[in-house]
């Protein structure tokens, strides 16, 4: 019954319902606070709350609420510096207004914020201003901070290149991969496509618009030019749509101030590795492998980078032997479903 009483908190709660019936009076406060400690990401809607108890009807709970801009899916609980500053850069690259991120006291978010804002100054040129606003729940131990961030383009915008994005992954997929192709192949065929076909941009003096699409997926998709953050958030939308399990990585070039996105990705959910499209573009239709699905010993002597929780890049697999063994038994049946050879 308690576990089932705390669904029922919890879902309500998401749902901002003003009042929570709670049937049984019994043990029904200790319940209410136990399904928000177990929830901690419900505390940043939480404004305030009391309590009525009568032995007939249980125990009633008036909420209040703050935040209900925010969804759910944008709030996110950490417990290390590494967690939030994957976080921030996630949200920039997906042009998240608002994101909450909920901290158990000790993981000091502010200062992550503060060096995230000096140190990734004007790489995300999209991004025109940035805020945060924090408060602390001392009987729960938890800190809460919401970040806001503007952009240079607009919400309408936004939907606009989205849905053009949508109608040019949709047309890839259908020349880029087919039913029965092996997740390692799909992988390597997006990186070919992206490499070959999209050209690195980093033209003198862009006009603001064109610093915002260079470092999106819109450059890298729609206009065919980008620099890393664009190729990376591209490869990803790529593989989003095949179900494979991937994530950007933001870092630098080692012994520079460069900045430098790329990605890693994933085939059985624990054995990740590094994917630098950028750097494997080598202009004219041509690409090379030399950053394809590589270690982290590999990798770390061009460049350092901000560690994701669980992604470890250590497994020796051959990934482009195992696509191109695959596209050599199969290179009949994909080109006959639809699927461009010039990628493979």
């Amino acid at each position: 019954m308690s576990e089932a009483i705390k669904r029922q908190i919890a879902a309500d709660i998401a749902a901002f319902k003003p009042q929570i019936k709670i049937s049984s009076p019994i043990h029904a406060a200790a319940l209410f606070k136990a399904t928000l400690s177990e929830h901690p990401e419900l505390l940043a809607y939480v404004s305030g709350y009391s309590s009525s108890v009568s032995p007939i009807s249980g125990m009633c709970v008036r909420m209040s609420y703050c935040n209900t801009d925010v969804p759910l899916s944008s709030v996110f609980t950490v417990r290390s510096r590494d967690e939030i500053e994957d976080i921030i850069h996630r949200s920039i690259s997906s042009f998240l207004s608002s994101v909450i991120i909920v901290a158990p006291k000790g993981v000091d978010v502010a200062s992550v914020y503060s060096e995230f804002s000096v140190a990734y100054n004007g790489f995300y040129s999209n991004l025109v201003e940035q805020s945060y606003q924090s408060w602390t729940m001392e009987s729960y131990g938890y800190t809460f901070f919401r970040l806001n961030f503007k952009y240079r383009i607009g919400k309408v915008k936004l939907i606009m290149m989205e849905r053009e994005m949508k109608r040019e992954i949709d047309r890839l997929k259908k020349i880029l991969f087919c039913e029965g192709m092996r997740p390692e192949t799909k992988a390597y065929i997006a990186h070919n496509y992206l490499a070959r076909s999209v050209e690195y941009w980093l033209k003198e003096n862009p006009d603001p618009l064109e610093l915002s699409y260079r470092q999106s997926a819109y450059g890298a998709l729609i206009n065919k030019k980008c620099v890393c953050q664009g190729y990376s958030e591209a490869f990803k939308r790529l593989l989003d749509s095949q179900g494979i399990e991937n994530y950007v990585l933001c870092g630098k070039v080692k012994g520079s101030a460069v900045h430098h996105a790329w990605n890693a990705v994933t085939f059985n959910g624990s054995d990740f590795y590094h994917v630098d499209v950028t750097w494997d573009s080598q202009g004219g239709g041509l690409s090379s492998h030399r950053y394809f699905c590589k270690t982290d010993a590999e990798m770390l002597p061009t460049r350092i980078w901000s560690r994701r929780p669980g992604v470890v890049c250590n497994s020796k697999t051959n990934i482009a032997t195992i696509a191109k063994e695959d596209i050599f038994r199969n290179k009949d049946r994909y080109t006959r479903a639809g699927v461009d050879k010039k990628y493979f």
